[in-house]
Formats: C-alpha cells, sequence, structure tokens
C-alpha cells in the first residue's frame, strides 16, 4: 500500500509527542489545520466541561438520578455526588476508544461514516484509514465510488379483481432476465433477507403504494424466504415513493452514494470544524483526505464487541498515542446530521431531542469532557450514556444486560492525523459468531501476531440469524440491535492463544497456561460446521459455551475507573482476568523527535 503524505507533503506535518509518567512517548503526526482546530476545542471544552461540573452534580444529586440508581445500582445510590462524578471521570479515562469496520469491503462500492479498513488493509497497509483515503488508496476510480448510485430495475402491475400485484424485478437491467413474484394486497410480508422489516402493498390510480414497518423478529430462527406476517400495529416509517403500475420495466435509485458522502463531508466540516475539501463530498488527493478523522466511539458501556454496530471487526486504539489528538462529540455525527440537519426518518433510534444539538460548539477531548454527559442526557431523553454507564459499572461485568437503545447512545470520537499501525492500535477485537472457524477469520489472528498485538474474540450482541461471510459489497452494520426486544449481556471475551505469545503482554500470563491446541480442535470443528451449513447464532452461542470451558482461564474484562493503576503507568493494558490480573504490554520508551 502506498505510504500515506508524499514526499511534497512532509514539511506541513507536525509531530506532536506527549509522555505518561515520563516513560513513556508516543508521536502522533496532525496537519497545521488541525493542530490549530485541537487548541481551539481544548480551549472551549476546558471551559465548557469546568462550568458543566455544578449542572452534573445537580442532576448527580436529583431526585430523579438518586430513584434510578437506587432501582438499577445500589452499589452508588448513597453515595454523595462528588463521588459518583469521581467515579465517572475515572471510568471514563479508563475507556477503550474503539473503531468498527467490516472485515472485508469492495472498494468500489464503499459506504461512508466508518473506518476505511479491513483486515488485508490491516495486514498489508502501514496506517489506519479513514474512509476517504481508503477509497482513495484502493478504488480504481474514486469519483464513481464518490458519486456512486445503485439502480434498481422492476416492473409492478395490479389485478384490482383478484387483489394482488405482481411484481418483477430485473438484476440485470429492463433487457434482462426477469424474477417475479406475486402479492395479495393489503397483507403483510416478511423475508429472511431483512427479518425486521414488515411491508404491505396497495394498489389506486395506477400506482403501486408500499408500506413498511420495522419491527421485532425471532433471533434465533432463519425464517423462509418470504412469509405472511400480522400487521404490526406501530405506525409505519416514512413511505416510499409510489411506482408506476404499467407492467412495464422501469428504473429507480435505491441508494445515491453522493447524497451520503456530501452529508458525511457536511458533518466532518460543519460538525468537527475540519478543513473542505475543493470539491464537496470528494477528496481529490490524499492530502485533502489526510485532513479528515477516522470514526471511533468511547466504550463506555463496556460492550465486549466494543463496536457492534458498524462491522465485524473492532480496534481498540492506544490511548497514549491519540489522546492529544481527538475531538468527542456528546452524539453519533452522522445521526445527528440526518435526523437533526436533513430532518430524514431514522426508524431503528430511540427517542431523541434536536433541540440539544449544537454543531461544533459542544465538543469535547479526551481530557475536557464532563459536559458532553449533559448533552447526551437531553438529547437521548431516556436512552442516554449518564445512566447506562452506572448500570454497567453495578456488579460483575455484564450483570445488568443493555437494552437495544443503548447501543446509540455513545461518544462518538473522531480521531485525527496519521495513525501509524501497529503503533496506534493497543488490540484488536473479532467478532465470533461472524468469524471464528473461516478462511476470513484466519487472516485477524495474522494480523495481530504481525503487529505484536492481542487479539481478543468476543461474542457481542450475537442477534443475527446467521454467521456466514461478510459480504464484500454491502455495509456489515448490525442496526438491527437497536430495535430487538432481547437484553444483551455482552460480557464475553477471551484471548486468542495463537496470538499471545507473540505479544509482550504474554509476561503476564503463565506460559504453561497458553494451549494452542484446543482453541485450534475447535476452529477445526466450527469450520467442518460452516462446510455442512450456515449455523444460526443459536448454533454460534453454544460453540462459545465450548469456547469458554475449553478456555476459560483466557477469559477477560475491560478494564474499569479502578483498574491496573501501576501497570498503565508502564504499559498499557488490555483486559483485566476474572481473577482481577491485569493483562498488560511491557512499558516502551521512545525518543520525542520534532519534524517541522
Amino acid at each position: 500500500m502506498p505510504t500515506i503524505g508524499p514526499p511534497k507533503m512532509r514539511n506541513t506535518w507536525l509531530r506532536l509527542a506527549f509522555a505518561v509518567a515520563g516513560a513513556w512517548s508516543s508521536p502522533v503526526e496532525v496537519t497545521e489545520y488541525q493542530k490549530e482546530l485541537m487548541a481551539k476545542v481544548e480551549v472551549s471544552a476546558a471551559q465548557l466541561s469546568e462550568a458543566a461540573v455544578p449542572q452534573i452534580l445537580a442532576k448527580l444529586d436529583s431526585a430523579f438520578f438518586r430513584e434510578y440508581l437506587h432501582d438499577c445500582c445500589p452499589s452508588f445510590a448513597q453515595l454523595p455526588a462528588e463521588e459518583l462524578l469521581k467515579r465517572l471521570t475515572r471510568h471514563m479515562e479508563a475507556a477503550e476508544i474503539v473503531s468498527g469496520f467490516p472485515a472485508i469491503i469492495d472498494p468500489a462500492q464503499m459506504y461512508p461514516d466508518s473506518a476505511g479498513m479491513s483486515i488485508d488493509y490491516g495486514l498489508n497497509g502501514s496506517f489506519f484509514l479513514n474512509d476517504w483515503e481508503a477509497v482513495l488508496l484502493h478504488s480504481i476510480n474514486p469519483p464513481d465510488v464518490w458519486r456512486h448510485a445503485t439502480m434498481q430495475y422492476t416492473d409492478a402491475s395490479c389485478d384490482l379483481e383478484k387483489q394482488t400485484v405482481s411484481l418483477g424485478d430485473w438484476p440485470q437491467g429492463c433487457h434482462g432476465h426477469r424474477i417475479g413474484q406475486n402479492y395479495s394486497l393489503g397483507k403483510c410480508y416478511s423475508n429472511s433477507a431483512a427479518p425486521t422489516i414488515v411491508y404491505s402493498y396497495d394498489c389506486s390510480g395506477g400506482n403501486l403504494t408500499q408500506t413498511v414497518w420495522m419491527v421485532n423478529q425471532n433471533e434465533t430462527k432463519i425464517q423462509p424466504d418470504v412469509r405472511i406476517v400480522p400487521c404490526p400495529e406501530t405506525p409505519p416509517v416514512e413511505a416510499p415513493a409510489p411506482i408506476l403500475a404499467d407492467g412495464k420495466c422501469h428504473s429507480q435509485t435505491v441508494q445515491n452514494s453522493t447524497e451520503s458522502w456530501i452529508m458525511q463531508d457536511h458533518a466532518e466540516t460543519i460538525e468537527y470544524g475540519l478543513k473542505a475539501f475543493n470539491v464537496t463530498g470528494a477528496p481529490k488527493t490524499l492530502a485533502e483526505a489526510q485532513e479528515r478523522p477516522v470514526y471511533a466511539l468511547a466504550n463506555n458501556n463496556l460492550i465486549d464487541q466494543g463496536s457492534p454496530i458498524y462491522g465485524d471487526v473492532s480496534a481498540v486504539f492506544s490511548s497514549k498515542y491519540i489522546e492529544s489528538t481527538t475531538l468527542l462529540s456528546p452524539m453519533d455525527t452522522g445521526f445527528a446530521e440526518t435526523c437533526c440537519v436533513e430532518k430524514r426518518d431514522f426508524p431503528w433510534a430511540p427517542k431523541y431531542n434536536c433541540s440539544a444539538f449544537s454543531a461544533f460548539k459542544q465538543l469535547g477531548t479526551m481530557k475536557h469532557y464532563k459536559h458532553l454527559f449533559l448533552i447526551n442526557e437531553d438529547f437521548w431523553t431516556s436512552a442516554s450514556s449518564l445512566r447506562s454507564i452506572f448500570m454497567r459499572m453495578e456488579g460483575a461485568w455484564g450483570s445488568h444486560p443493555l437494552q437495544g437503545k443503548s447501543f446509540l447512545n455513545y461518544f462518538e470520537a473522531a480521531v485525527l492525523g496519521r495513525l501509524e499501525l501497529p503503533s496506534a492500535v493497543r488490540f484488536l477485537i473479532g467478532e465470533f459468531p461472524t468469524l471464528f472457524g473461516t478462511e476470513l477469520g484466519e487472516r485477524l489472528p495474522r494480523w495481530a501476531r504481525r503487529s505484536g498485538k492481542v487479539l481478543v474474540w468476543a461474542l457481542g450482541p450475537n442477534n443475527q440469524p446467521k454467521a456466514a461471510l461478510p459480504s464484500a459489497s454491502t455495509p456489515a452494520f448490525n442496526f438491527d440491535l437497536l430495535t430487538s426486544p432481547r437484553p444483551f449481556h455482552c460480557n464475553q471475551r477471551i484471548l486468542d492463544p495463537t496470538v499471545l505469545g507473540n505479544t509482550s503482554a504474554a509476561d503476564f500470563w503463565p506460559t504453561e497456561s497458553v494451549d494452542r491446541s484446543n482453541f485450534e480442535k475447535l476452529w477445526a470443528k466450527v469450520a467442518e460446521t460452516r462446510q455442512e451449513r450456515t449455523p444460526t447464532n443459536t448454533t454460534m452461542a453454544q460453540y462459545w459455551d465450548d469456547f469458554s470451558k475449553l478456555l476459560g482461564h483466557l477469559k477477560v474484562r475491560p478494564i474499569g475507573g479502578e483498574d491496573c493503576q501501576k501497570q498503565l503507568l508502564q504499559g498499557e493494558c488490555v483486559g483485566v482476568t476474572m481473577q482481577g490480573e491485569c493483562v498488560c504490554y511491557k512499558a516502551s520508551v521512545s525518543v520525542t523527535e520534532m519534524v517541522v
């Protein structure tokens, strides 16, 4: 992969250095524009964070919040507000900054709003890419990606006497092969490709109209391709445009990448204040693309998979590496852009309050963030992170499960600068149900071993009735989580024993306890099952139970605010064992180098 930042651009980069306890330092290169932006936000965030202290103390001491703590978190219920704020602060300081991405992507059909990474890009690249960089580096024709439109070719004809409609799909265009399907008007249908969507059809005035609902489905069984289901009583989502029901093939746009890229561009320039491209939503050079961030989130809810909505793999960044070059937003800026700026419907989301949103003026940093809790509380109303954080801190990890709405209440992190590999990544997380026992999954430990970084396998929410190889042409986003009625414990992590010995973290682990044979046997067993059939999420949960019994001594949990203080001063930690032992890398020392 080409090196980001051609030689002629090298003098525009500044190397920032920071140290912990005077023993550890790591440089991050940022542009002059990014440096000035970070300095500006650091000042405003410090003021906002300090000003928020009396308000957040009042919130923590309010009758409503005390009642919540009494119900969910008895160990916190009697603590003074000042102590609650200290616990909250230490929790945030220990939080993983994690970026989720698909295990495999097609650079010709990349979607915005995620990291521009894949397992292969990690294996073969030198930097952790944002999606603009990934398109420029790996797509044959970037302008086609920025302006790509996915077309659908269909026909429709209504038979009012029989109260049916015939729909035709033309995969190769209107002169190709037709695939037909008949539906009864007024009936409701669902299919296995999109089990959380219910739809019905109606014909009037020569047009076919479709009504669509977002619902919760049985998450443990794969249903037949198309089936009649009860019509939901809940309100439908925004209706698609009517289709001309004249029996002739017509084309329509079902995915307009131009709008999506422009929306992301707008969020980055308006909500984060980053440098504009010469052409909106279409950078022409790497120098332009490098001004933009890698998206991540603060894993305050202690989710084992890290970032389960946005892909099959998550990278937990080195906090020491990125702490001076990361902007924090109190909510997902893509969501705010979609629902509050563009005023579009997002049917998966919990209730939200756009009046709490104010572009750019509310940003925080890794040092100054207390005001973000209040804004997040006001924005998400009944689904704020302030409440879910205390709930997840209570008791043993995962003893209080998450509801679906809690997967979207995170602080978004915009990580700036050149994120060099492997330095920028603390450890990797693989989604067990999708990747374990697959050929693609074999590349993930290979990347980790090559990087000298720990790999953790996580069960994650495991909410989807499939565990097949991810598609390279569609985003591996899992917004179904947000509408699920299931409680998610999200508390299952196991270290990969085939990787641990290749890292300095192995020094914190007895060598004789790292047994690879049981791991390899289970991998082979899961791979054999995948060859015979596509395992359901129930099957993969059973395999995880086997995994836990065989390698239970390799279980770890995320670091909390009270964990590993001594070790964190020396070297970064990746987790805590069930016995309370910290698993950390050896301390490393580097010389601060200034480049101007």
